[in-house]
């Protein structure tokens, strides 16, 4: 009889090269002693182009492989059915341009141990393909150090989160933050970083320039601003916090001509402002 799941590393899908890389990543990961684990693949292609691959990674995998096909699905949706498949203990949330590196899991396992936590995040270090532009190269503007929605650990048996489920109507829209930082703090979850469990994301062409950044950092700015309003924040004075740092940093930016990566700095700091300020204003900007 084959022994419960501790683990299950569960990894998004959508048409892209990146799946097998991240698959067979996850499958070399040394495991905590006595942890058995499984991989649960999330295919949100409406055509299921991934399918052969699929069945080609499930066939050499060294450890369980379930496939579960999701089309049309919005990341938050493809999110949700991995939480309802999951089994183990514990799920740990990937995607298929997530490649965790050596220790990745024993990292997450021992931050949640040691700090007793229910949530463990680890940093997201940017992989740049050869023609990415040399100011974002420079800059490392794709790596988060703190917190991103695809390197996550989180406690599964016994929660008293276990059936909450990502908002498909923000997805595009900081349907994680809102997850993990409205949802499951008011469940009672308590929150942990892993430094040390770093996952290498790949960038493709679709990320490589100024505008998908200033997309990304207003949306990340608007989720925020979100998170502070359910707290309580005063929303006069986040109004007028919000727009004076966005004028700071634009003051920032003009001063800073000579340098691209200090001058893009500037602005994408200011561009989580301006998306603070249209949800204080109750603007919608543009969806991912």
């Amino acid at each position: 009889m084959a022994r419960p799941i501790d683990i299950d590393i569960c990894i998004g899908a959508l048409r892209r090269s990146n799946l097998a890389d991240a698959v067979r990543a996850a499958e070399r990961q040394a495991l905590p002693a006595g942890f058995a684990a499984r991989i649960i693949v999330v295919d949100r292609d409406a055509e299921t182009t991934a399918m052969a691959e699929i069945e080609k990674l499930k066939a050499e995998a060294n450890l369980p492989l379930r496939h579960i096909h999701v089309g049309h699905a919005c990341p938050a949706s493809a999110r949700n059915a991995a939480l309802t498949a999951a089994r183990g203990a514990w799920v740990a949330l990937l995607d298929e341009r997530s490649r965790p590196e050596a220790g990745w899991l024993k990292a997450l396992i021992g931050a949640a141990q040691s700090e007793k936590a229910d949530v463990v995040f680890g940093p997201v270090r940017a992989g740049y393909p050869q023609d990415a532009p040399a100011w974002m190269i420079a800059g490392d503007f794709h790596s988060a150090e703190v917190y991103r929605a695809n390197n996550v650990l989180l406690r599964r048996t016994g929660a008293a989160w276990a059936s909450l489920r990502f908002d498909p109507g923000q997805s595009g829209e900081g349907e994680d933050v809102a997850f993990y930082f409205r949802a499951l703090r008011k469940a009672g979850a308590r929150f942990a970083e892993a430094p040390q469990a770093v996952v290498i994301e790949d960038q493709d062409f679709q990320q490589l320039s100024f505008s998908y950044l200033w997309r990304t950092r207003t949306r990340q700015g608007r989720a925020l601003a979100r998170v502070r309003a359910y707290d309580g924040a005063n929303p006069v004075f986040e109004l007028a916090r919000s727009a004076t740092s966005a004028a700071a940093c634009f003051a920032a930016a003009g001063g800073m001509a000579g340098s691209q990566v200090g001058r893009n700095r500037w602005l994408l700091r200011a561009a989580s402002h301006v998306g603070a300020t249209q949800s204080l204003l109750g603007l919608e900007g543009p969806r991912a």
